[in-house]
């Protein structure tokens, strides 16, 4: 199961950073960020949403929206890549598909 958390630090102007977390369950994801001793300020569960870890290393997420030519459903991605560059490469791999939407926001990939 994957989770998006948003934390946030401080009181001043709010410094935040977002991580998507890979768990077995809800409260496994809770555990984990409560141990990292950061305020919580929201947790979702990517229900309809594939995560795919092409660099574990990277904060680089892009948000990918890809439409089948095929029967014209479309797939959300957070693919953490190196560069746009080589999540072209990505995109290229996925047959029979159109690119709707990419964005980019840095977080982190976190497995627990």
């Amino acid at each position: 199961m994957n989770f998006q958390v948003t934390f946030s630090a401080g009181t001043g102007p709010v410094n935040t950073s977002l991580k998507i977390i890979n768990a077995s369950s809800w409260s496994t994801c809770l555990a984990y960020c409560e141990g990292t001793g950061v305020d919580i300020s929201q947790i979702w569960y990517l229900a309809n949403t594939e995560v795919v870890v092409n660099d574990e290393t990277t904060t680089n997420c892009f948000q990918v929206t890809l439409k089948s030519t095929t029967t014209q459903l479309q797939n959300t991605y957070m693919v953490f890549d190196t560069s746009y560059d080589t999540l072209q490469t990505w995109i290229a791999a996925q047959t029979n598909k159109t690119v709707i939407v990419i964005s980019l926001q840095q977080k982190t990939y976190v497995v627990v």
